[in-house]
């Protein structure tokens, strides 16, 4: 039987708090805004596109998910209306659901517990400022679950761009894994691999793949989007542009 297999995108809710803000002191805000709304949709047009059978938006604040639906019903894209879950359908046809409380790891946690409980048999989380995260990166993140429990997708600054888990008879093989972890240094997958590897869980990785924080980044994430676009691979369409004019101005 074929495995039921979901995205999880972790966001924040456009327009309803200030994010991105080292983007914004050097860009300005109304710019860092719409490069963060172009990366959003970007992201959720790829998982859409992937090999999964759900996608949900798991949105920060926890009480914006009007403001959510308002914003995803007026923008474009190709999702598709087949991909629901859970109980409340904010817009175009994606589950949105809040974060839980906590830090991090047990917001990562609990959204992987409430997947696995929904009958989800291989779940991926993203971020939301991944440039040029495509479906084949995704693709390849289920394909790894097929012998492990768990995935990662490593970022450039020492993190992850996605994190994907198998349950293991329906346990959240995630749970251990998270507890006392360092988030936002330089050594936070390190410190999250070790763990694995003393919890005995089968671990794979993805290539590694910038995330977008500052305006430095932007540089070495154009060169990645125009190698692709020069291969025949064109990656980020609602960003790309976005980051073009930006570059010239950083």
């Amino acid at each position: 039987m074929k495995p039921m297999r979901g995205v999880m995108i972790f966001c924040r809710v456009p327009g309803v708090e200030p994010g991105k803000t080292r983007l914004a002191e050097a860009l300005g805000p109304e710019s860092a805004a719409a490069i963060y709304a172009a990366c959003l949709l970007d992201t959720l047009e790829a998982a859409a596109r992937s090999l999964a059978d759900r996608v949900a938006l798991c949105f920060s604040p926890g009480n914006a998910g009007e403001s959510l639906c308002r914003w995803l019903t007026a923008q474009s894209w190709s999702g598709s209306p087949s991909r629901l879950d859970g109980d409340r359908e904010y817009g175009r046809g994606v589950d949105c659901r809040p974060q839980q409380p906590g830090d991090l790891g047990e917001r990562m946690t609990a959204a992987f517990g409430a997947a696995f409980e929904a009958g989800w048999d291989e779940a991926v989380i993203v971020g939301s400022d991944i440039p040029g995260l495509n479906p084949a990166l995704i693709d390849r993140a289920f394909l790894a679950l097929q012998d492990r429990d768990v995935v990662f997708g490593p970022a450039l600054d020492g993190g992850f761009y996605l994190v994907g888990a198998a349950p293991t008879t329906r346990l959240n093989p995630l749970a251990p894994l998270f507890r006392d972890i360092v988030w936002s240094a330089p050594d936070t997958l390190p410190q999250v691999l070790r763990r694995a590897g003393s919890e005995g869980r089968p671990t794979g990785l993805l290539e590694a793949w910038p995330d977008l924080d500052a305006a430095a980044d932007i540089p070495l994430i154009l060169r990645l989007l125009r190698a692709y676009r020069a291969a025949g691979q064109p990656l980020a369409p609602r960003l790309m542009p976005l980051l073009e004019r930006a570059g010239g101005s950083t």
